[in-house]
């Protein structure tokens, strides 16, 4: 479905800041989490020295600092759970309601458990190892995000691609909401580079992960230099910008300690923001919160570049800190919406 829109022209800055509800789609899960002192040889033992039960999962991190940013009730979580009744969902429902995020839209499925992470924090470099398991839930269909756009106006749509019917819901979204602004998270390197191309023609924004463009680019992050503008995920993004033909759209990649870049495909003008210096205590949902402090920023009525300085710096001060709690106080001061 062609968008209803100028597609000669930068999508960003918007000409209005948008005031309506935001729904975000993504995974939803137990975070099960030990702290250690490094990473642990094979076939050793050693004694951890922390450990905590956390929410987790992409959708439910960035829901989490959207609602900071945006304000209470202005974000709404989309994603499939147990019934309500099994209490790692309760859990998860009430640590989403604590901070302020609409947990209406979501699916429930009963006799299934919460997706669970075991999840390795090695002090010594601030890294961490994640290992997943679905625990018997299905993914959502999309004919669960039909009934929520049928019954729901928002202004902005962000898709987790988690599985190629996420191809299916940026469609939906398109046709059902034409007016949202619609943004789609490429993270998974599984994830078919040929086979989501197409869906990125009918997006606004997209995320890439540094993971997928090191995968899906066997040279990058080689030989890059100095020089940002020659940085191999610029060149990825331009490339495959090209490749799917998308318009009036703004391609961004983060790239963990070095900073994040982005490409805007109507002016066919890259930007780079370096990282903010600081000393990683705990990298667990850095990626979801660069994206959730993006959205808040190009939402409000950045430029490229004013986003990325935002959400590079909100990123910067959840690396430096346990947890996702008052990060609201990391978006720049003289941000254009702040004065």
């Amino acid at each position: 479905m062609k968008r209803p829109r100028d597609e000669t022209v930068s999508f960003f800055p918007l000409a209005t800041p948008l005031t309506g509800r935001f729904l975000l789609y993504g995974n939803i899960c137990l975070d099960c989490a030990f702290k250690v002192p490094s990473y642990p040889k094979e076939d050793s033992a050693q004694r951890a020295t922390g450990y905590s039960k956390k929410l987790g999962g992409n959708s439910a991190n960035s829901c989490t600092v959207l609602a900071q940013l945006l304000g209470r009730g202005r974000v709404s979580t989309l994603s499939i759970i147990p019934d309500r009744g099994n209490p790692d969902a309760a859990f998860a429902v009430s640590t989403l309601e604590g901070y302020g995020v609409d947990t209406s839209q979501l699916q429930e499925i009963p006799g299934a458990g919460l997706p669970t992470s075991f999840v390795l924090l090695s002090e010594d470099s601030g890294a961490r190892t994640i290992i997943s398991h679905r625990s018997g839930l299905k993914e959502m269909d999309p004919s669960h995000l039909a009934q929520v756009l049928r019954a729901n106006d928002f202004c902005w749509c962000h898709l987790e691609c988690r599985q190629l019917g996420v191809a299916d819901m940026a469609q939906l979204s398109r046709e059902l909401r034409p007016k949202a602004v619609l943004s789609v998270e490429i993270e998974k390197p599984s994830m078919d580079l040929q086979a989501v191309l197409p869906m990125l023609s009918r997006c606004d924004v997209v995320f890439f992960s540094s993971d997928y463009i090191k995968a899906h680019a066997p040279t990058a992050g080689e030989a890059d230099g100095d020089d940002w503008q020659k940085h191999s995920a610029l060149r990825c993004l331009q490339t495959w910008a090209a490749a799917c033909n998308a318009q009036a759209a703004l391609w961004i990649c983060a790239w963990g300690s070095l900073g994040a870049f982005a490409y805007d495909t109507a002016a066919k003008q890259s930007f780079f923001q370096a990282a903010e210096k600081a000393r990683a205590v705990e990298t667990v949902a850095a990626g979801d919160t660069f994206i959730a402090a993006a959205i808040y920023a190009l939402a409000s009525g950045a430029s490229a570049s004013e986003a990325l300085r935002c959400a590079c710096a909100v990123a910067g001060q959840k690396v430096a800190q346990e947890g996702l709690q008052d990060l609201a106080l990391a978006v720049p001061k003289d941000m254009p919406w702040k004065a």
